[in-house]
């Protein structure tokens, strides 16, 4: 197996989750983007490793080039660190979110299991934590779902053992699409599931009884239309991945796209937003 290599990212300032986020998404190869503040610590295979990695992360996160450093980790270490550094996430008496070196012994409804490859997208981050709080008051007996940039697949599994008949998942990114399938089938996943590999271009025209997003503000912003043609008159969507400066105006949009709003969130700095069609 290959070695690591450990990149530490220094910062006067906080770096913003959502700055990881994008850069989840930039970099899919990179993993465990593990963030303390103003120091973030993520691992890359030795065999991806470039030469201009460091300087593309810091031109990125707008720091100078000494920022950012990196080392070499055996892989051993790189497991022993990830193991140490990744909890498992407990959402009341609902999910536990667990990885396979855990033990399967929490007091919960359901445990989903995940191969830890990048933080976002694992239940640790407030988004994906309020998505899974939110899909325990939603209906997925036999429904149908589109998980929008589904990322590790968290939501879709989640949604298939909430009782959902057929799930589309989709991710800009190639990486995801065996990241969701993988979960799926650790998990003994009972719904069909389709992967498309794409924009929302790739999805459309289609309906679905509910649509789950967890992206970014930015994306976000663009789709509220394309997410009002995709969504049943009787469904329900559930927004996440929006920053509390920014909610306001994302409700403002979604409601002139033809949406009321009917819960909203807060974790944090972040929130949730459950939309039904007005």
């Amino acid at each position: 197996m290959a070695d690591y290599i450990q990149i530490n990212i220094q910062s006067e300032d906080i770096i913003p989750s959502l700055a990881i986020e994008i850069l989840t998404a930039q970099y899919p190869y990179i993993e465990g983007f593990e963030i303390k503040e103003n120091n973030v610590i993520a691992f890359v295979s030795e065999d991806e490793m470039t030469e201009g990695l460091t300087s593309a992360l810091a031109v990125s996160l707008g720091l100078a080039a000494d920022a950012i450093t990196a080392e070499h980790l055996p892989y051993q270490n790189y497991n022993a660190v990830w193991e140490s550094n990744f909890k498992p996430i407990v959402i009341h008496d609902f999910v536990a979110i667990r990885a396979e070196f855990h033990d399967d012994d929490f007091d919960c409804d359901h445990t989903i299991t995940i191969r830890p490859k990048m933080a976002f997208g694992t239940g640790h981050h407030a988004t994906t934590y309020m998505m899974l709080d939110a899909m325990r008051s939603i209906d997925f007996g036999e429904k149908s779902v589109f998980d929008f940039g589904a990322g590790t697949g968290i939501l879709s599994v989640m949604a298939s053992m909430l009782g959902a008949k057929s799930i589309v998942a989709n991710d800009i990114q190639a990486e995801a699409m065996d990241n969701i399938r993988e979960h799926h089938l650790i998990n003994h996943c009972q719904a069909s599931i389709t992967l498309i590999h794409g924009d929302l271009s790739e999805v459309l025209p289609q309906q679905f009884d509910v649509i789950l997003a967890n992206i970014n503000t930015v994306v976000l912003s663009q789709v509220p239309r394309d997410l009002r043609a995709l969504v049943a008159d009787d469904g329900v969507v559930l927004l996440s991945g929006i920053l509390s400066e920014k909610a306001e105006s994302i409700q403002l949009l979604y409601q002139q796209a033809g949406f009321g709003v009917a819960n909203v969130m807060q974790r944090g700095d972040w929130m949730c937003i459950q939309l039904t069609p007005a």
